[in-house]
């Protein structure tokens, strides 16, 4: 910044999973609240939840990695399960990018955070897709 004599903006972290708690909930338990699961389901689900785990983990740490190296605000914006991106999700990442930099005067020292717990949902994107509309339309 010294050197070019100009001022950074915040960091875009694109493809963020969303946190996702309760990961080491045993899929045993299912039986107490009466679900029987079919042969080798809850190993499956066992299996499913620690990759979860340690995909979530690696990317926090990631980011606060990138935090300590490059002491920026950081803008989360979601990972999307979709195959394309076309205009509704165009208005979610919106939505997403528009929480995330109003966040940014919220909590003041938030250079180098690492990010919301949970990214925007995008509720206004449902409304507006029910409604067949886009931000684009």
């Amino acid at each position: 910044e010294d050197r070019v004599g100009t001022h950074l903006g915040p960091v875009i972290v694109n493809d963020f999973y969303p946190r996702l708690d309760n990961l080491n909930a045993d899929p045993e338990a299912a039986a107490a609240a009466g679900v029987t699961l079919p042969p080798g389901q809850a190993d499956a689900m066992r299996a499913a939840a620690m990759f979860s785990y340690h995909r979530q983990k690696m990317q926090f740490d990631q980011a606060a990695r990138l935090a300590d190296a490059l002491p920026l605000p950081q803008l989360w914006l979601p990972h999307l399960y979709v195959e394309e991106i076309g205009l509704p999700e165009i208005d979610l990442l919106v939505d997403n990018l528009e929480k995330e930099l109003a966040d940014l005067s919220d909590p003041p020292g938030r250079a180098g955070r690492t990010g919301p717990s949970e990214p925007a949902v995008g509720h206004r994107v449902a409304a507006r897709a029910a409604a067949g509309k886009s931000r684009w339309s």
